[in-house]
């Protein structure tokens, strides 16, 4: 597989997730020890867990984002084992208003089961 073809598999496992309304599976797009960098709220959280309760308790619950969608802008592989993308990410807030953003990513492969997570977000 290509790299675009990694993050398209991930993105959409992602996208899955979080408008299946079940965003705290997001972890699962992750590595245990993974960083999540929010600017907005100048926010980091750093583990797997905490980032899926961030995407459920922030974006989900809170902001009441839906039909979330991530596009891929910009996609390098690094490495064998490193991937990076530049993306963009749009939504639905309350009264059908547009929400978007901007994202950077590491992926890094994860060995026991042969596919790419996100080891590092920053948006």
């Amino acid at each position: 597989m290509s790299a675009n073809d990694h993050v398209a598999k991930g993105n959409a496992s992602f996208e899955k997730y979080f408008n299946d309304g079940t965003p705290e599976l997001i972890s699962n797009c992750y590595f245990p020890d993974s960083i999540l960098t929010h600017l907005a709220s100048k926010q980091s959280y750093k583990d797997n867990q905490s980032i899926g309760q961030f995407f459920k308790n922030a974006l989900h619950d809170g902001m009441k984002l839906r039909n979330l969608k991530l596009t891929s802008l910009d996609v390098k592989q690094l490495d064998p084992t490193t991937i990076y993308e530049l993306g963009e990410v749009t939504g639905t807030l309350p009264e059908d208003k547009p929400f978007s953003g901007s994202y950077a990513i590491i992926w890094k492969l994860d060995e026991t089961d042969n596919t790419f997570k996100i080891k590092y977000d920053t948006f």
